[in-house]
């Protein structure tokens, strides 16, 4: 199971680094907060775009790829394709022509330059339309070396796109959103030729149903999740300013490549995990169970390693210009542990197809804490927002939990992440309320860099994971 974990993690390890040493440094000195704010509200006003036009390919094919014939998987892969091109076509389509009056609508601050900016992002969706499949069946089907193929000509096309259209050609904010549509545009090429392997161009009433039936009822649900994640950034932008959801919005950066990190995890686990529980294999699922446990220590101790540094991180890369954003890193950090808490279950509702519940589940808890964020945003500010985000993914991940209970799962990881995360936080509160001591604020990062260290290394000599002894051998 974890062989690939090595190639499902390098790219995500090379989006960090680049992200941190390249981009964050280049972006902030080029760019004020008030740029960045418009590169967030328009990604929010573009984003129901997602869930709006989504198949649903990753409950689709995980519920069906492991219990259907090849030929059926083509047809299966086919459709679902089809239904994503229809879909995504049709809502670029009405956000193109109702374009004005949305961004005029939603943006407090509007301004007529901000049309251009939402148009070339428009046309970056369209020419990604199919990488959420392409993705999703590469995981499936453990093609890890063509993902980290894909995903490093993707990292390096970003990178190369937005230097060269900010650093070079100066065109400023306008840089952000060629960048993805460059990358998505090219990306797209590699995809169809991909996809040409794995299809057989064949309308199939009986998988179209099944893509009504299995992935359609997921729209509510997605498109809630989506609405409450992205609420936060709204209300920022309509009751405080632009520049300050630029610094919100910089804080949340850092969590994207934090996640970047979590999503090569799932990636790992979430085929062999699925399969584990469909066959009831109890071995396999309680070693996921015990790999998911100590990448959430190592996880943690990162976390607590992130508390102690964020500030004089976020000031040297930034230019000081962000500093602002550094005591929400740590917060932002938090939705890795909800994540990782509900991952397990998570894959057992997939594996018994019981996408109802997990569609249920997220749009009532989207709904209600859009609310939430609401008056978190009016009375607390960018931290009101931010811990109502939090508590509404910990939320859902406990009910799936719960509801993972009823239908059979009996895996219990609770005490494990409740310790954890009551360490988490007293360390956090400590050190922005009152501040560690900088001698022992060295000895708690030497502590906890040695148990990251330590815990890493149990992964590798219990899972497998790659081979120190050889790879030490091979350079001496």
């Amino acid at each position: 199971m974890f062989k690939n974990f090595n190639y499902f993690l390098a790219p995500s390890i090379i989006q960090a680094f680049i992200s941190f040493l390249i981009l964050i440094p280049v972006t902030t000195f080029y760019l004020e907060p008030k740029d960045f704010g418009v590169v967030a509200i328009i990604m929010v006003i573009i984003a129901p775009i997602g869930p709006l036009a989504s198949s649903g390919a990753e409950w689709i094919l995980g519920s069906n790829y492991f219990i259907i014939n090849e030929v059926d998987r083509k047809k299966l892969i086919f459709n679902t394709l089809l239904v994503d091109f229809s879909l995504k076509s049709l809502w670029v389509l009405l956000y193109w022509l109702s374009g004005s009056f949305i961004l005029d609508f939603v943006i407090a601050e509007y301004d007529t330059s901000y049309k251009q900016l939402f148009e070339i992002a428009l046309i970056g969706v369209l020419a990604g339309m199919f990488w959420p499949t392409v993705n999703a069946l590469l995981i499936i089907q453990k093609k890890a070396k063509l993902y980290f193929a894909l995903e490093i000509i993707r990292n390096l096309i970003s990178l190369v796109s937005v230097l060269i259209f900010l650093i070079v050609l100066e065109l400023g904010v306008i840089s952000l959103f060629l960048g993805p549509l460059i990358v998505n545009t090219i990306s797209l090429f590699f995809e169809i030729i991909f996809l040409s392997k794995n299809i057989k161009i064949e309308i199939s009433r009986k998988w179209i149903e099944e893509v009504i039936k299995t992935g359609l009822p997921a729209i509510p649900s997605n498109l809630a999740e989506t609405i409450g994640n992205i609420s936060d950034r709204y209300f920022i932008q309509y009751f405080l300013s632009l520049s300050t959801l630029g610094i919100y919005s910089h804080a949340q950066s850092y969590s994207n490549i934090f996640k970047f990190i979590y999503k090569a995890l799932t990636k790992t686990l979430m085929s062999d995990t699925i399969k584990s529980f469909t066959e009831k294999n109890i071995i396999k699922i309680t070693e996921t169970t015990k790999f998911i446990k100590i990448c959430s220590t190592i996880f943690f101790s990162g976390g607590i390693i992130l508390i102690l540094i964020s500030y004089d991180v976020v000031n040297l890369l930034t230019h000081g210009k962000f500093v602002e954003s550094a005591p929400l890193i740590p917060i932002w950090y938090l939705i890795i542990f909800a994540y990782l808490y509900g991952a397990i279950y998570n894959f057992y509702l997939v594996s018994q197809k019981r996408i109802k519940i997990l569609a249920t589940s997220m749009t009532i808890s989207s709904i209600f804490f859009i609310f939430i964020t609401y008056l978190g945003v009016k009375y607390g500010g960018m931290y009101g927002g931010l811990t109502s985000i939090i508590l509404s993914n910990f939320t859902v991940q406990l009910w799936r939990r719960i509801l993972a209970f009823k239908e059979g799962c009996n895996i219990h990881i609770d005490r494990h992440f409740i310790k954890i995360t009551s360490i988490y936080f007293l360390i956090y509160f400590y050190e922005f309320y009152f501040s560690i001591p900088f001698l022992f604020k060295c000895l708690l990062i030497f502590i906890f860099v040695f148990l990251a260290i330590l815990k890493f290394r149990v992964l590798l000599n219990k899972f497998n994971l790659v081979n120190l002894d050889n790879l030490l051998k091979n350079k001496i």
